[in-house]
C-alpha cells in the first residue's frame, strides 16, 4: 500500500504536465493563416504568417524583420523588444501596448501588446498594418478581411507638362526594400546600386543636369511605378544601375545593355517588336554607351556594349540602358565596387558621357 502513493503522486504530476502543455497550446497560436504585403500594382512584397491568440491575429518579429530586412534584439529577463529598421528605432516591451520610435512614445498605442508565441515576440498586425508603413515612408492600405496591405511607394507622381521641359535623367537603381539582388556575404546589390546612383546623381547636378532618383533610400519599388515615373517626367534619359554575378570567378568589369527592335524571330520564337522604343532612341542610347565605354577605357576599366532585347525597357518612352559597375562574384570587383575612389571615377565618366549627350540634345555643346 505504500508504494501507491509515489505512484498516485508521479500521475497526478504527469496530469499536471499535460495540463499545462493544453493549456500552453491553447494560449500560442490557434491557428495561422497569411498576410500578403503588395506594392501598389499588386506585386508580391512578402508573405508573412500570422497566428490567431486571444481573438488578434500577431506576427513573429522575426518573420517581420526578415521580410523587411529589419534587425532585432530580444532580451528575455527584461521582456525587451527592440527593432531597427529603415532609419528609426522601436523600442517594445512583451505585455504591454506603447511603443518608442526614436526614443520618443509613438502618438497612439497598439490596440493589442506585444506577445510571445514559442518564446520568440510577435506583434498585433495592427503594428504591421499602420506602423510599418509611416515607418517605411510609404503609405498602407489594409483589407482585414483578405488580410492584405498594400503599399504605395513615397515617389510623388509629377503632374505631366504639355511641353517639355529641361534635360532631365531618370536615374533608377535596381532592387530595394526585401528585394536584395545579389547577395555576397554582406554585401547586398541594392545598397551598391544606391549608392552608385548617388555619386552619379551628384557628379551630374555638378554639370547642371536636373536628375531625379526613383529611390533614395531602401525601400520596395515596382517597375511599373519605376517606369511611369519617368514616362511621366517626359525624361531624356533613363539610367539603370545593376551588379552582375556569374558562376565564372574570373569575370569581371562592366557591362552597358542597350535594347534593340527584337528580330521577327528571336531564339526560334515569334517575338513582337519592343515598343514605344524606336530605332532613333535605340541608336541615341547606344551612341550613349558607346560613350561611356570610351571614358571607361580612359580610367582603366574592362568591358563591353551589349545590344539586346530587353523587355523591361518595353514601356519606356525616352532612350534607356543599364549600367553594370562590376560583378559580386568578383573578388577584385567586390573590393572596387566598395571603394569610393573607384565610385568616384565611374560617377565621373558616366557624367562626362551624358553630358555630352546633354549638349548635342540641346544643341548647346558640352555643358559646363
Amino acid at each position: 500500500m505504500p508504494r501507491s502513493i509515489p505512484l498516485i503522486s508521479m500521475i497526478c504530476s504527469k496530469t499536471a504536465i499535460l495540463m499545462a502543455v493544453l493549456l500552453l497550446s491553447a494560449q500560442i497560436s490557434v491557428r495561422s493563416d497569411t498576410l500578403r504585403v503588395l506594392d501598389e500594382v499588386g506585386g508580391e512584397i512578402a508573405s508573412l504568417q500570422i497566428h490567431r491568440l486571444d481573438r488578434e491575429w500577431y506576427v513573429l518579429s522575426d518573420d517581420l524583420c526578415s521580410a523587411f530586412n529589419a534587425k532585432q534584439r530580444y532580451i528575455p529577463i527584461a521582456h525587451k523588444l527592440q527593432i531597427l529598421i529603415g532609419r528609426h528605432r522601436l523600442d517594445l516591451r512583451i505585455g504591454e501596448r506603447s511603443l518608442l520610435v526614436d526614443g520618443r512614445i509613438w502618438r497612439k498605442p497598439l490596440s493589442s501588446p506585444v506577445r510571445l508565441i514559442s518564446d520568440r515576440p510577435a506583434l498585433p498586425v495592427e503594428f504591421v498594418s499602420t506602423v510599418l508603413p509611416e515607418l517605411l515612408g510609404m503609405r498602407g492600405e489594409f483589407d482585414p478581411k483578405g488580410m492584405v496591405l498594400k503599399l504605395y511607394s513615397p515617389i510623388s507622381m509629377p503632374t505631366p507638362s504639355a511641353t517639355k521641359g529641361e534635360f532631365t535623367v531618370v536615374i533608377d537603381p535596381g532592387h530595394g526594400g526585401s528585394d536584395h539582388g545579389l547577395v555576397v556575404g554582406n554585401l547586398r546589390e541594392k545598397d551598391i546600386n544606391l549608392r552608385i546612383a548617388e555619386v552619379i546623381a551628384a557628379k551630374l547636378r555638378e554639370k547642371g543636369v536636373e536628375v531625379r532618383l526613383t529611390r533614395d533610400r531602401d525601400i520596395p519599388l515596382s517597375l511599373d511605378r519605376r517606369i511611369r515615373f519617368a514616362n511621366s517626367l517626359h525624361s531624356d534619359l533613363y539610367l539603370s544601375i545593376h551588379c552582375d554575378s556569374s558562376a565564372i570567378q574570373g569575370k569581371r568589369g562592366y557591362r552597358l545593355l542597350v535594347d534593340r527592335i527584337w528580330r521577327e524571330r528571336e531564339g526560334g520564337v515569334t517575338m513582337a517588336a519592343s515598343p514605344p522604343l524606336n530605332e532613333e532612341r535605340l541608336q541615341t542610347a547606344y551612341e550613349l554607351a558607346s560613350r561611356m565605354a570610351s571614358r571607361f577605357e580612359e580610367i582603366g576599366v574592362a568591358g563591353r556594349v551589349y545590344r539586346l532585347p530587353i523587355h523591361r525597357f518595353s514601356g519606356l518612352t525616352m532612350p534607356a540602358l543599364i549600367l553594370v559597375p562590376g560583378f559580386l562574384s568578383n573578388d577584385a570587383d567586390r573590393v572596387l565596387l566598395t571603394d569610393e575612389d573607384f565610385l568616384d571615377s565611374i560617377g565621373d565618366a558616366v557624367a562626362e558621357a551624358i553630358s555630352e549627350m546633354k549638349g548635342d540634345a540641346t544643341g548647346g555643346g558640352e555643358a559646363q
